[in-house]
């Protein structure tokens, strides 16, 4: 089909030959077309309008920044809410990650017993964990002062050793 250019009362407006748009071709127009323009119109201005009274409260917000406080209110109250108790199955998995995790600094402290220092995948190795169980393990034998590590080295050649005094 050859395209040709039609015109309509938008301007022109470009068809495949025969064809002409809708409004331009159909004779036949009844009134269920014309309330559907007419709901067609009537939605567009209810959203014209709904936007217009957003813009105005953007507006006004902008002019008023004191007004804003109310706003911010409800999410301080939020924070202030104690938090939701934990159900018995969470309960017991916390208390078998916590017994682990007592298990896992067990047998780093064997490992590294005879004074030797080790880096992080040997002691992993040796005392048989996982990664993220090591991540926790480690953690809390430094915050206990157990572990000690060798700082002037990057992460994954750091030697780790326990201190003599303990």
């Amino acid at each position: 089909m050859a395209k040709t250019r039609q015109s309509s009362s938008f301007g022109p407006v470009s068809t495949y030959a025969g064809r002409v748009p809708f409004e331009e071709n159909d004779t036949t127009k009844d009134e269920t077309s014309d309330i559907t323009l007419e709901t067609r119109v009537t939605n567009l201005e209810i959203a014209v309008n709904q936007i217009l009274v957003t813009l105005n409260d953007i507006n006004q917000t902008l002019d008023n920044p004191t007004q804003q406080k109310p706003k911010s209110q409800p999410k301080q109250q939020a924070k202030s809410q104690p938090k939701a108790k934990l159900s018995d199955k969470d309960k017991a998995a916390q208390a078998e990650s916590e017994k682990a995790t007592q298990l896992g600094c067990e047998a780093v402290q064997k490992v590294l017993a005879n004074g030797e220092q080790l880096c992080e995948a040997d002691i992993r190795e040796r005392a048989g964990l996982s990664q993220s169980r090591w991540l926790k393990v480690m953690k809390r034998l430094k915050e206990d002062n157990i572990l000690m590590d060798d700082q002037n080295q990057d992460r994954k050649a750091r030697l780790y050793s326990i201190p003599s005094h303990n």
